[in-house]
């Protein structure tokens, strides 16, 4: 029985110092506290607050009316000290969202098990804590029994018909309204790339150095003109030449931020715009010639303001790179380089040299922008390889 005394005692009195040294353990090395399991959590806090409990007396309590000033410092610091250490907490190790907000709960709650326990050996501090932990939980047990009957009588009274909503007074209008107009967002009018078909190459057999027989070809479409629209310096869109994509001027206006509607236009080159006017009135304009450099285009708004448009013409390209195949173990038999719209390939050296027969094969057309680097949507085309 001493030695369980001695060993209580001990245990007491250097609670503090224990709890820190565990969690340090724990921390380095948490492999070694894997046997607690998570569950057993709770029953562990209920031992150990029932046997603090066990050591209460009543004049444990009186510390509430002896010292009310300590007590008012402590719940006060509860609430306000704890939590901003908390937070202070959660900017100092950059913890996520999530983290950070169950750490500043912690910090809110009342303390329990652990400043019992650390302040046991000390019977006054031992008392102030009890005493400030238990106007803590009067103080929350009557917040919440407030709080949860004024919910209840606010869902009776609606369950009874009453919304609340007449008890309330009505919030003023907003003064300054005005008719929501949805931005203009620019539409993308990039050209599709063309890619070339076959339904078979004839190339003889026995060489690898093929000259005929074959057509890797990029398309003279892959060339164009584009327009990009800028209105005071900004981008706005581009409009492809040649391609009969139209667009309403009012809408590069409205992309500028102007809400006005074109009602003149007052100079345009019919070489290279042709101006319109769609269904409902709106003028319209399609680039039809190609050209480099900058155009301008001056229109007049409802308003009576004028506005000029720069059209700035750039020349436009997608190259083609081929790659044949066997479909037989995906094997690459030919690899070119760029083709540049309207070419092809003059001649061809093979991997390997193919025996006389039908070979199931494919090519994989691979585009790439003007840059020459970098890459757009490929496409496959199967064909027939007949070889002799």
């Amino acid at each position: 029985m001493k030695t369980l005394e001695k060993v209580s005692d001990f245990v007491g009195k250097y609670m503090a110092v224990i709890v820190i040294v565990v969690a340090a353990l724990a921390l380095l090395f948490p492999g070694t506290f894997s046997v607690v399991k998570t569950a057993w959590v709770n029953t562990l806090l209920g031992i150990v607050m029932f046997g603090m409990g066990l050591t209460l007396k009543p004049e444990d309590f009186k510390v509430v009316f002896s010292r009310p000033k300590d007590v008012i410092i402590g719940c006060i610091a509860q609430f306000t000290l704890m939590p901003f250490l908390a937070w202070a907490l959660t900017q100092l190790f950059h913890l996520p969202t999530e983290l950070a907000i169950g750490v500043i709960l912690v910090g809110t709650c009342p303390g329990g098990t652990s400043s019992n326990v650390m302040t046991m050996e000390n019977k006054n501090m031992s008392r102030l804590v009890i005493g400030v932990l238990v106007v803590l939980v009067l103080l929350l047990g009557g917040y919440i029994a407030v709080s949860g009957t004024a919910r209840g009588g606010k869902s009776a009274a609606t369950a009874n018909g009453s919304t609340g909503a007449s008890e309330a007074a009505a919030l003023p209008m907003e003064t300054y309204q005005a008719q929501y107009v949805k931005p203009e967002t620019p539409i993308d009018r990039s050209k599709n790339v063309t890619l070339p078909g076959w339904g078979g190459f004839t190339i003889p057999a026995k060489t690898k150095k093929i000259t005929q027989g074959f057509e890797f070809h990029n398309p003279a479409e892959n060339l164009w003109y584009e327009d990009w629209v800028s209105i005071d310096g900004t981008p706005l869109e581009k409009l492809v030449v040649d391609s009969g994509q139209t667009a309403e001027l009012s809408h590069y206006l409205r992309l500028a931020g102007i809400q006005a509607d074109v009602t003149k236009v007052l100079d345009a080159d019919p070489a290279f715009f042709d101006i319109q006017k769609n269904d409902a009135g709106a003028y319209t304009i399609e680039a039809v010639k190609g050209y480099k450099g900058e155009k301008t285009l001056t229109v007049q708004t409802d308003d009576g303001k004028q506005y000029t448009l720069t059209l700035t013409g750039k020349e436009e390209c997608y190259y083609i790179a081929f790659g044949l195949y066997l479909e037989e173990g995906d094997e690459l038999l030919f690899q070119s380089g760029l083709v540049a719209p309207g070419l092809y390939v003059q001649k061809m050296e093979m991997a390997r040299a193919l025996a006389p027969g039908e070979y199931p094969a494919y090519v994989v057309c691979q585009p790439y922008l003007s840059d020459r680097a970098t890459k757009t949507n490929s496409g496959i085309v199967k064909l027939t390889l007949t070889v002799g």
